[in-house]
């Protein structure tokens, strides 16, 4: 059994690249992917949010 879970949404502005990072890193992975806090994000995606903050 498979049990997917996920919540979406959609900003309509043009900062959506970590949302987009994201939706893509976990697209297709057959892992359970939690990102909750500023740590567990990868590199890059530290990266684009540090980028959007400034």
């Amino acid at each position: 059994m498979v049990i997917t879970k996920a919540n979406i949404r959609h900003t309509l502005r043009e900062g959506n690249n970590l949302a987009d990072f994201i939706a893509n890193r976990v697209i297709g992975s057959e892992a359970v992917v939690q990102l909750d806090t500023f740590r567990s994000l990868p590199t890059k995606g530290k990266c684009i949010l540090n980028l959007d903050k400034a």
